[in-house]
């Protein structure tokens, strides 16, 4: 790896917590209920939200959870009975307004934050849907630098995506620790670039670089081996993370099955030339060269408990997957099957939060119960 560490010279010894098996499994095992508590939007519901291309779901102390709907860009706030509460944002160059709404994350326990990829600003919205500010991150960092999700001192991790930024620097990922009030930008390293096919030229379904953000610390992994390091709240290396991993090995079969998949996941698309779409899309899936296995995973989040939830990578038409549990000292604790269907966003001490589609292929808010055995 070429991660350099804050102040340079070489990483100080940290712990490492390897793990063979899950402290949790068989009937111990961490368990999703069979129904949801509430569904919210989809094909059936005339008056309910219209839920398309979501970005992510947070919850709030008092028990809301904040939808990034950037079909609209609205945010819509939703009680924990499934019934909307607010709904706030709309398209505009105005004070709480988005041209693309792009993630969301917590800010402390009461508020949201936003991204717009367009206006390039973070805006911050309270727990009742009311603006209250918004930030201009252009002066402070480079092109194509973005937020991964804040900390509890109101300081946001941005990292660099290699596809927007050009030159010498477009080798690898940066992380950098950005105090937006005071335009402070500490640099925390350099680290391994995603390869995930885009653009073309460059290799499908190889190992991304992924960052997540809890309100004390935050976690990076390289999807070419199942581990993750672990940094303070300074930025400073404060442990590894690893578990035992068998990659997936990517067949003809498994490829060709692949494609045919996400051509038919595309005509769920809200396109005006959907003939257009496909023929690209299955132009491109014959010419792109693609790994000979899959990354170790593709997703993390780190929950309101502090357990950092990584994602297998699946492989559409393929292979479906599972999440795997770290406790926040780095021990594996556990795997969770998601309902077949479920992406989930978020998750707490006894309930998870995603997305799935209806059978008209409308997007529907579900929240399931948690049971930790």
């Amino acid at each position: 790896l070429i991660l350099q560490p804050l102040g340079g010279g070489l990483a100080q010894e940290v712990p490492r917590t390897e793990s063979r098996s899950p402290l949790l499994s068989g009937e111990d095992r961490w368990r999703i209920g069979p129904e949801p508590v509430f569904e919210v939007g989809g094909s059936t519901e005339s008056n309910g939200p219209d839920f398309y291309r979501v970005r992510g779901i947070v919850r709030l102390s008092n028990g809301t959870f904040v939808v990034a709907n950037s079909g609209n860009n609205q945010l819509v706030y939703l009680l924990p009975s499934g019934e909307v509460a607010a709904v706030a944002g709309r398209v505009g160059e105005g004070p709480g307004e988005f041209q693309a709404l792009g993630s969301i994350g917590l800010l402390g326990a009461d508020s949201v934050f936003t991204v717009d990829y367009v206006h390039r600003n973070v805006s911050i919205f309270d727990q009742t849907g009311r603006f209250c500010r918004s930030v201009r991150f252009d002066p402070l960092v480079p092109h194509g630098y973005f937020p991964q999700g804040a900390l509890s001192d109101g300081r946001f991790l941005f990292s660099s995506d290699a596809g927007f930024v050009r030159g010498p620097r477009a080798d690898s990922t940066e992380a950098l620790l950005v105090d937006m009030d005071l335009a402070a930008v500490e640099s925390i390293g350099r680290f391994p670039k995603s390869f995930l096919g885009n653009p073309p030229g460059t290799l499908a379904l190889g190992p991304p670089s992924i960052f997540a953000v809890g309100p004390q610390n935050f976690y990076w992994g390289y999807g070419d081996r199942f581990e993750f390091q672990k940094f303070d709240h300074d930025g400073h290396l404060a442990g590894v993370l690893s578990k035992e991993w068998e990659p997936f090995r990517i067949s003809a079969r498994a490829w060709r099955k692949s494609g045919e998949a996400r051509l038919e996941s595309l005509k769920r698309s809200r396109v005006s030339d959907m003939e257009t779409l496909l023929r690209r899309a299955r132009q491109e899936h014959e010419r792109i060269d693609h790994a000979e296995t899959l990354p170790a995973f593709s997703r993390a989040f780190v929950d309101s408990e502090g357990n950092l939830w990584v994602k297998e990578y699946p492989l559409i038409g393929v292979r479906e997957a599972d999440w795997q549990v770290f406790d926040p000292s780095g021990r594996w604790l556990t795997q969770v099957t998601p309902p077949d269907g479920l992406q989930i966003f978020a998750s707490g001490n006894d309930w998870v939060v995603g997305i799935t589609l209806d059978e008209m292929d409308a997007e529907v808010v579900q929240m399931f119960r948690l049971s930790r055995r």
